[in-house]
């Protein structure tokens, strides 16, 4: 009796799965008559996505040459970035005025300083304010000639004199109460600022591009300096050989009464606060427009096909991120 019915279910399952087989056929059978009849193409099959690592690399290449083709292009451009050199421009100490009562009076006092009278009187030194002359988007993003400028920090930018083609410089400031390590007393970095820019500045003018970097500074701190005092930092470069300049600097105590100013500005010496040395190289990169058959820019960079070329990696890539 369970044979019998075993060999049933046997015999319904495999009658079943023929009719299953010969539904298959004859709707396979059927499509094939109607699109004969219709004439209709077959439908091709829909494209697969391309795999990842290939579209990543279709998109790296496309960056990758659209960079080099806009590097290629800023390079055959004189496109010139103004540098923070001294602009040596007399006029530029009138460019912008003291924004409060009590900086105009410092401003006053800086200006007619014997000191600042004698140098003026000076056709061997020349006179300029090279924090107002750097542009206005740089100057918002820049330290000493913007951070640092307050009524109670720098009330108003160094009053600055060179002398020659980098030969020395010489730069009146006033610091306020606000610039101070311990209380009452200007901290040791803002001197150290001071001397690095400013000796930076005296021998820019001496290398073949008017450009460079501090590789070594050093600095010996002789006293305090207190704040809400005029001072004077006063630079000399000693020797320049190629890319390379050594420059010597110290910063004074600013002599107020009315023996300051007769003599040599490096041998008459107030009180000593800060003095340093330091070497600056000028850069590889660094390239100006030479005066053969081309208009010279002094004081500015010009970007090299390779800088041009990762700037606008760098800014196709930020571009990208975002």
């Amino acid at each position: 009796m369970l044979s019998q019915r075993s060999d049933l279910c046997l015999n319904n399952h495999l009658h079943f799965g023929h009719l299953l087989r010969a539904s298959f056929y004859d709707i396979n059978q059927a499509i094939r008559q109607i699109q004969r009849l219709t004439n209709l193409p077959v439908p091709p099959p829909p494209p697969s996505a391309p795999p990842r690592p290939f579209r990543r690399l279709l998109l790296y290449t496309t960056l990758s040459l659209t960079s080099l083709s806009l590097g290629l292009y800023l390079a055959s451009q004189p496109y010139i970035i103004p540098f923070t050199t001294a602009l040596q421009n007399a006029s530029s100490r009138l460019l912008s005025l003291p924004p409060t009562e009590r900086c105009e009076k410092i401003n006053e006092l800086i200006t007619s300083h014997p000191l600042s009278q004698h140098l003026r009187s000076s056709p061997e030194w020349k006179e300029s304010r090279p924090h107002l002359q750097m542009p206005t988007l740089m100057r918002q993003h820049s330290l000493t000639a913007s951070t640092l400028i307050g009524d109670t920090k720098l009330p108003t930018p160094p009053l600055v004199f060179t002398k020659g083609e980098g030969e020395e410089l010489i730069a009146i400031s006033y610091l306020g109460s606000d610039l101070c390590g311990h209380v009452g007393i200007i901290h040791g970095g803002m001197l150290a600022t001071m001397l690095d820019e400013g000796l930076a500045r005296c021998c820019f003018a001496a290398l073949p591009s008017k450009v460079g970097v501090t590789a070594r500074l050093e600095i010996d701190y002789r006293k305090m300096c207190k704040s809400n005092s005029f001072v004077v930092l006063k630079a000399r470069t000693e020797r320049v050989e190629g890319r390379k300049a050594w420059v010597k600097g110290r910063v004074e105590v600013l002599v107020m009464d009315g023996k300051a100013g007769k003599g040599d500005p490096w041998e008459e010496k107030g009180e000593v606060l800060v003095e340093a040395e330091g070497l600056f190289i000028e850069p590889k990169w660094a390239k100006v427009r030479g005066s053969s058959g081309e208009k010279k820019w002094p004081g500015a960079v010009m970007l090299t096909r390779t800088e041009s070329t990762e700037l606008c990696k760098a800014f196709i890539g930020l571009i990208r991120d975002n």
